[in-house]
């Protein structure tokens, strides 16, 4: 069979976003033995245009006598399945059955970074990248919560955001706290329903050689960047699977995570621990449909270390880093906002590197 779209026959249906019509099928023969499951179709469709494989094609196949063409037509209803669910039709395109998809422009891709419909919660949202990232996910249409301890930046930041035309609520919250952390969700459900896109950016950085970290700077570095994390990861989640809902979950991490330097051990184990952490949260959740990814920025000039980089010093070390230069806030929108959204519907238990290649230079 080969696969194509009949153009003359395309409608759009209002109560889907996928052009529903008919498809002329074409496909190498398919054979069902005894007690094997009947091929099932599901999936997209209004992604691929399909082409009629013609003589061209078909020497690219070779001779082969299971190749045959027919003129039945499927409705695309009845491919397209549930939920977007796409394992029968995209591998029945992509190759497990050797035909070849003809791509165009049907859609404008970037419309799968949007973030209409989700409820995103971003932790330290009162400034840096968890502020950046909050005014991003809101301006690609999630309704934001807004959680830090500091409620008057938070309550000025949401007034910001629907001024703009946004929706955000300020949610004072203190990620240390696990009780906290329940009641900030309870509070955010309540108004725009449950979180599934929690952004977990609260941290803390206390630098320190080793030999002179003592046992409180260890303990509270572990606690804000490692254990509020995991509680803020673990509630979020339970609610999406009470709720029955897909989800993301993204964790701040660090280039420190995957590389070291001297003078940073407590913050470098404490974000490589939640890398690792992000890569069990991964494999264990990815049944109930929630991805979780870590992003690992780089050198940012935030409130933590503005003072520093503000001296000759601090320039000087930006100068000998493989950019040259710590990155702007904008450029971690495009990773989170892949990672948070159906752009990223298939990246699942990894930890992005931001950083201008630094972290290459640290392994």
């Amino acid at each position: 069979m080969a696969l194509r779209f009949d153009h003359r026959d395309i409608a759009r249906r209002p109560d889907a976003r996928v052009d529903h019509g008919h498809m002329h099928c074409a496909s190498r023969k398919i054979t069902k033995g005894a007690g094997q499951p009947k091929p099932s179709f599901g999936g997209p469709v209004s992604k691929y245009l399909m082409c009629q494989i013609d003589d061209t094609n078909r020497r690219r196949f070779g001779k082969d006598s299971t190749l045959h063409h027919t003129d039945k037509r499927i409705p695309c209803a009845e491919i397209r399945g549930e939920g977007d669910q796409s394992t029968g039709l995209r591998e029945f395109v992509h190759g497990a059955y050797g035909i070849i998809p003809a791509m165009t422009t049907l859609a404008d891709p970037t419309r799968s970074f949007r973030l209409d419909g989700r409820v995103a919660l971003v932790t330290g949202a009162s400034s840096g990248i968890g502020r950046a990232i909050a005014i991003a996910f809101a301006a690609a249409g999630a309704r934001v919560a807004l959680g830090a301890r500091r409620v008057d930046r938070l309550e000025a930041l949401a007034e910001e955001i629907r001024a703009a035309g946004g929706e955000a609520l300020a949610v004072p919250l203190d990620v240390t706290d696990r009780t906290a952390i329940d009641a900030a969700l309870e509070a955010i459900s309540g108004r725009f329903g449950v979180v599934d896109v929690a952004f977990n950016n609260a941290g803390i950085a206390q630098p320190g050689m080793f030999l002179k970290t003592d046992a409180t700077t260890l303990e509270s570095t572990m606690a804000t960047n490692f254990t509020a994390a995991w509680n803020v990861a673990q509630a979020v989640a339970q609610r999406l699977v009470a709720a029955k809902k897909s989800g993301s979950i993204i964790n701040v991490t660090s280039v420190l995570g995957i590389g070291v330097g001297p003078g940073y051990s407590a913050y470098a184990a404490s974000k490589a621990a939640l890398a690792h952490a992000t890569r069990a949260m991964a494999l264990e959740f990815v049944r109930y449909g929630i991805r979780v990814n870590g992003i690992a920025p780089g050198w940012f000039v935030t409130e933590m270390n503005e003072a520093f980089f503000a001296t000759a010093e601090g320039a000087a070390y930006l100068k000998k880093t493989p950019p040259g230069r710590a990155g702007r806030l904008d450029e971690l929108v495009g990773p989170a906002l892949l990672l948070a959204s159906e752009a990223g519907s298939f990246v699942n238990g990894v930890i992005l590197p931001v950083d201008g290649s630094h972290h290459v230079a640290l392994v």
